[in-house]
């Protein structure tokens, strides 16, 4: 069983509308930005295989007229599968809100450190217990920047939308521990560190 893919929370947005002032009866706008890291790790022991997929991020919101919004937080999977058996033995998730020093990303997006622990809960035995995670992120590789742009049409109007992403891959090591368990003992290169701006704005027609 090969783990899922973690997907962005949030993609990079920063906003353009090209119809005069004169034209719009109505809208609204917002934006969401900040720094993000994920980490996939996969081992094999015998029959066993095992995987964390975690993910963690800042987040600065801003929805006009009121005053910007912050938040962080970090979320983990983890799994063990029996391949011999086709069995899953071990299929938890969960989620923290982080305290100011718990996640750290450098500006340049040349490292990241995570430092909390995460009560996940067992889909298997729907049990409930803590996860000990201690993570660093060191990149590998240079700012890839994607950006994209969507508009989306209805009836009475449109929303525009356009997304801007720096990205650095990135290898992940360090601790995510149940009891006395580390479940991930190796390094992984499946990991990355970015930086995403989202902005939309939905414009409504006269009628």
């Amino acid at each position: 069983m090969k783990p899922m893919a973690l997907v962005s929370l949030t993609t990079a947005f920063a906003l353009t509308v090209m119809l005069p002032v004169a034209a719009w009866a109505g809208g609204s706008s917002a934006t969401i930005s900040g720094p993000r890291a994920q980490a996939a790790f996969d081992t094999t022991n015998g029959c066993l295989e095992t995987f964390v997929e975690l993910q963690a991020e800042e987040v600065v919101s801003h929805d006009p007229p009121g005053p910007p919004g912050a938040r962080s937080e970090a979320s983990v999977l983890l799994g063990v599968f029996d391949n011999c058996t086709s069995t899953s033995l071990l299929n938890g998730f969960g989620s923290v809100v982080l305290a100011p020093l718990d996640f750290h990303v450098e500006k340049t997006l040349t490292s990241a450190t995570l430092n909390t622990t995460i009560n996940v809960f067992d889909f298997v035995s729907n049990t409930s217990f803590d996860v000990s995670v201690n993570l660093t992120w060191t990149s590998t590789g240079q700012i890839e920047t994607l950006s994209d742009r969507t508009l989306i049409r209805f009836p009475g109007g449109f929303t525009n939308i356009r997304s801007t992403s720096n990205t650095r891959k990135a290898v992940a090591t360090g601790r995510v521990v149940v009891g006395t368990t580390n479940f991930t003992p190796d390094p992984t290169p499946f990991a990355s560190i970015f930086n995403v701006r989202t902005g939309f704005a939905t414009v409504f027609f006269p009628q």
